[in-house]
């Protein structure tokens, strides 16, 4: 099969409804790419799992483009998500709802909860209009660090795919919030693109709390995610430069920040190396904690064709910080399960 990146501001509704037969598309987001697959297709929803390689037991984030054709699939709304949704959406806020009963077990995985957002990505929404809501997890291998340009996507989905819709870099840059409330708790069961403290701040609610409860399965909490293919290790700042003397590989890479960095094209960053006795370092820079969480998919990506390890810098866990090392702290592990 071959696959085609195609520009969807060329397709009319009814082809855009062609595209969608038992082959899952890949669509740009805000956050990363997203495989997708109409939710009445389940077939389309098996590839889904079969093109990834993904466990049958990790759930499927539905996407939607309006609040009408949320409630066509969901029980009832608390009144916390209209206050959430009314701020985040469309955006990177991904919330758990109890599903209504016609929807396949294949896209909850056997949980008592659905999740569901709304992108904020022009032509995304726009494919929604036409064919309904969609399942669609990240567009990579399961494991792999997931794809935030067509081209990464590519590389992970070429000839099991027909069509890759064409879009930016992502902006957000990795996945969304997943947020639940239940017995008027409210807790985060993995970070992303909206913050803690956002969140916080909306409700008007300090007790606000990532929750690691490993009852509530939600996409990418279970199983190892975001990996290279070369080894991925967490060092502080601080301790940078004896780490690169006292590494035993041949071709390094470091991302740090530096709120001082001049900013270049991503292509004329990467394979820029610096020579040490026998190594070679290539040493990127971020400006900030948001910079980071933009580009750190990217990096990560590009960064295991040149480098035999990455090292990247800790951050603290406020704002973006939280997303960022909960991503970092997968990547680097070498486990099977969190």
């Amino acid at each position: 099969m071959v696959t085609k990146i195609i520009n969807i501001d060329e397709y009319t509704d009814k082809e855009i409804m062609m595209l969608y037969n038992d082959i899952p598309v890949i669509i740009p987001t805000e956050t990363v790419y997203g495989l997708s697959a109409s939710i009445y297709n389940e077939q389309c929803l098996k590839n889904i799992f079969i093109f990834k390689g993904r466990p049958q037991d990790n759930p499927l984030i539905v996407h939607v483009s309006s609040l009408k054709m949320l409630k066509t699939i969901v029980e009832f709304i608390p009144k916390e998500y209209e206050i959430l949704m009314e701020k985040f959406w469309p955006g990177p806020l991904t919330l758990l709802f109890k599903p209504k009963p016609m929807l396949s077990n294949t896209i909850i995985c056997n949980s008592e909860y659905i999740a569901i957002r709304m992108p904020n990505n022009k032509s995304t929404l726009r494919i929604i209009d036409i064919v309904g809501p969609l399942a669609a997890p990240s567009a990579n291998k399961s494991g792999r660090p997931s794809p935030v340009t067509a081209q990464h996507a590519h590389e992970d989905m070429k000839d099991k795919v027909e069509y890759i819709v064409e879009g930016e870099m992502c902006e957000i840059g990795l996945e969304s919030t997943i947020l639940l409330i239940n017995n008027d708790n409210v807790d985060i069961l993995r970070p992303g693109g909206v913050s803690l403290e956002e969140i916080q701040e909306c409700l008007n609610n300090k007790n606000i709390k990532r929750n690691k409860n490993k009852t509530v399965v939600v996409p990418g909490s279970k199983y190892k995610h975001y990996s290279p293919n070369v080894p991925v290790e967490i060092i502080k700042k601080s301790e940078i430069d004896e780490t690169i003397a006292n590494s035993s590989q041949n071709k390094i890479a470091v991302i740090m920040i530096d709120p001082n960095v001049n900013e270049k094209p991503l292509s004329e960053i990467l394979n820029h190396w610096e020579n040490n006795e026998n190594q070679k370092i290539m040493k990127i820079f971020v400006k900030n904690k948001k910079d980071y969480q933009h580009k750190v998919f990217y990096y990560l990506r590009e960064l295991e064709k040149f480098c035999d390890i990455i090292y990247v810098e800790e951050v603290d866990i406020h704002n973006e910080g939280l997303a960022i090392m909960d991503r970092l702290e997968r990547a680097a592990k070498n486990d099977k399960k969190n």
